[in-house]
Parts: C-alpha cells; sequence; structure tokens
C-alpha cells in the first residue's frame, strides 16, 4: 500500500509537470518558467559566460541542423540540466547521461517545437521526465527519498493523475495553478517553482534567496495549503 501510495503521488508530481509544458505548447505557463529563469540569471552569473550564445541564435542552429546548436546548448545549460537531474535520480553519472539524452531529444524535437524564448524550460521539462523514466526503469523511484518527498508534498494539494483522467479536466486543473501562481508575489512564486519546478531542496531554496530554511518550508506550507483550497473553491478536490 505504502508503494502504490507513494507511485500515485509521484504519477501526480509528474502529470503536473508534464501538463504545465509541453514541446508544443506555448502557455503563461512558459512566461512563468522564463521569468524566473531570466530572475534567477542574475543571481547566476557564474554560470552563465558573458560569451554564451543568446537562447533564439542557439534555436536558429537547431532549425539549421548545425551541431553546434547541441554545443552551445552544453555550454549554456549543461551544469543546469545535470543538477535537475541529480537532484531526481541521486547519481552524478546518471545524471551525465540524461544530459547526453536531453541533447537528442531536443534535436530531435526542435523542429518543429520553437522554444525560442523559453529554451531552458524546454530543456528542462525533458531532462525531468526522462530522468523519471529512468527512476521507474531501475526500480529506483520508491527508493528515492527527494522524489518521494517532493510528491507527497504536491499529493497534499493535487488531485492524483487517476483523478483527473480526462484531458480537459486535466487542462482545467492547470489553467487553475495557472492562475494561483500568478496571483502570488514574484517572492512566492519563485520559491513554489524553485521547490517543484526546477526540484531544489529546501536548503538551496534557502541560501538562493538568502531566507532561513524555516521560512521557506513555512511558505512552502502555505503556498501547498492555499492551492488546495483555491481548487476545493474551483470543484477540484484532492
Amino acid at each position: 500500500m505504502e508503494q502504490t501510495a507513494e507511485r500515485s503521488a509521484a504519477r501526480s508530481l509528474n502529470s503536473f509537470h508534464e501538463r504545465a509544458f509541453s514541446e508544443n505548447e506555448s502557455s503563461q505557463f512558459i512566461d512563468i518558467f522564463s521569468e524566473l529563469d531570466e530572475y534567477i540569471s542574475l543571481h547566476e552569473s557564474h554560470e552563465r559566460t558573458t560569451a554564451a550564445m543568446e537562447d533564439s541564435k542557439i534555436v536558429e542552429l537547431y532549425f539549421k541542423r548545425d551541431e553546434n546548436a547541441i554545443r552551445q546548448t552544453q555550454r549554456k545549460f549543461g551544469k543546469r540540466i545535470r543538477n535537475i537531474s541529480r537532484n531526481i535520480t541521486g547519481s552524478a553519472l546518471t545524471a551525465e547521461e540524461v544530459e547526453n539524452d536531453t541533447y537528442l531529444r531536443a534535436w530531435e524535437n526542435i523542429p518543429p517545437a520553437e522554444p525560442a524564448s523559453y529554451l531552458f524550460a524546454f530543456l528542462a521539462r525533458i531532462t525531468r521526465n526522462i530522468s523519471i523514466s529512468l527512476c521507474r526503469e531501475r526500480s529506483s523511484l520508491k527508493r528515492n527519498a527527494v522524489l518521494v518527498e517532493l510528491s507527497d508534498e504536491m499529493a497534499q494539494c493535487l488531485p492524483s493523475s487517476c483523478n483527473i483522467e480526462e484531458e480537459a479536466e486535466a487542462d482545467n486543473v492547470l489553467e487553475l495553478i495557472n492562475k494561483f501562481l500568478f496571483s502570488k508575489t514574484e517572492d512566492k512564486r519563485n520559491i513554489f517553482m524553485r521547490r517543484y519546478w526546477y526540484l531544489d531542496s529546501v536548503s538551496d531554496i534557502a541560501k538562493r534567496f538568502g531566507l532561513s530554511e524555516s521560512n521557506v518550508k513555512t511558505t512552502l506550507f502555505r503556498l501547498r495549503e492555499e492551492l488546495r483550497k483555491y481548487l476545493a473553491e474551483q470543484g477540484i478536490t484532492v
């Protein structure tokens, strides 16, 4: 029963990720990711070199089928892609494997996808899905404490995937989450997205934004409760 609950929660978390962003769909959610990525980049200048190519130029290379697109992608986003995968898989070696698979998947999907204004969000979604799939294939999902913790947190405020089987209903849930996040302050939205989109630890979020871990935990708890209540008011129950 415990493993079933963990897997159900994990499916809920992954469903949120998949529907929050798809390779062929642009939405206000992408605006959130792009805005957050821009904000974070100001605090992570060491991860971006002054010679880093603009996202739109990198995407142009993909459209031209120029293999330099992959080199430029790796140069600009490689470290961050590995960090996302390592957060999920708990393995630096697996993260390197996922990084390479991410570039291959991006090459296969651009075009027709054209993520010129949200390239990192596009790559992060691919990285996350590959990482979770690898965990499942290797029967390590239930042992990944970080992913289980995140899944449990999201299960407190999101309906499980089995409760939103109809695509129209799932899209409605996504739209409601979108509206909820846009109603919050930038600081709160950033904390929520760092935790549940980038899968950062509480300690990493605290360091990134100069907060105490207690403050981050309290903010996340309140946001989950507010989201749960908001969805309930809209007829969506956990």
